[in-house]
């Protein structure tokens, strides 16, 4: 038999909420927010708000989903279903992603085709933040995209999760490539899908002190309040003439965090938005 575990939580939440039902144990985890269309039976959660299907194997495990997701306060319904192809259903919805003419990202199940010249990133979901289907995720790759196209060299990446932003940069030319996480788990999923993509990662848990020198592209795609109270070190690690591409962030949030960022010293650069979330970019005079 199989169980899921399914709570509606808020945007902003979701990955979080979504890496509890990894560590629960599920076999797969589903995000279906107001873009994405649902599984069949599934229902579309209200604007603003995503809805997460964990899927079991085990009934003890979905259990101990719903207690760790209701001690956030999230209410949680769990149900057993009927002995069916559940263990794959969940796939459907992780397709491969165009982000440019010359880098898509996709799920190892699924490799397209892309034309020659082109670099596929290989990363499958798992328990660290990051397929490139989240709008910030995706708002980061195209943006460090276009800049890798004027002949940038290094990146930092910091709060890299599953790697997937430091895995494009490298394939996409960059020479000196950092990606740092306060999660060790997350440094061991980077390491594996940097291996599965054939290339290697200069990866740190660490402060962004431990980090030496200073960098043509930073990339934080993390939360309001850390890229707040970071702002003075991100800001230093930014190269002369080089950028910092900040997200994580609501559009609403946008304001407050160009008004720390130019008290460090940078410029505003073009942003991006797509749905409800942004991409800050910004420079430092050459």
């Amino acid at each position: 038999m199989a169980w899921t575990a399914t709570a509606e939580v808020d945007s902003g939440d979701a990955e979080v909420c979504a890496s509890l039902l990894w560590d629960a144990g599920a076999s797969g985890v589903e995000l279906v927010d107001e873009e994405t269309a649902p599984m069949p039976g599934v229902p579309r959660p209200t604007p603003g708000r995503t809805l997460l299907v964990g899927h079991f194997t085990r009934e003890d495990d979905a259990r101990r989903a719903t207690e760790w997701l209701s001690l956030r306060g999230c209410e949680v319904a769990t149900a057993e279903l009927e002995e069916r192809a559940w263990a794959t259903d969940w796939r459907k919805h992780f397709h491969p992603l165009r982000i440019s003419e010359k880098l898509w990202v996709a799920p190892s199940w699924d490799r397209p085709i892309v034309p020659r010249g082109a670099q596929t990133v290989i990363i499958d979901p798992g328990t660290a933040f990051g397929t490139g289907s989240h709008e910030t995720t995706a708002l980061c790759l195209r943006t460090l995209d276009g800049l890798l196209d004027t002949g940038v060299s290094s990146v930092l990446d910091v709060g890299t999760g599953s790697g997937i932003l430091a895995i494009a940069a490298v394939l996409r030319g960059a020479t000196r490539v950092v990606g740092t996480d306060n999660d060790p788990e997350a440094i061991r999923v980077a390491k594996e899908n940097a291996a599965a993509n054939g290339v290697a990662l200069e990866l740190h848990v660490a402060d962004l002190d431990a980090v030496s020198g200073t960098f043509d592209v930073v990339i934080a795609n993390i939360l309001l309040g850390a890229l707040l109270d970071m702002a003075p070190a991100l800001a230093a690690k930014v190269a002369p003439g080089g950028h910092l591409l900040l997200s994580g962030l609501l559009v609403e949030q946008v304001a407050e965090i160009e008004v720390a960022y130019v008290a460090c010293g940078l410029d505003l650069a073009a942003g991006a938005n797509e749905n409800q979330w942004a991409l800050v970019n910004l420079r430092r005079r050459a």
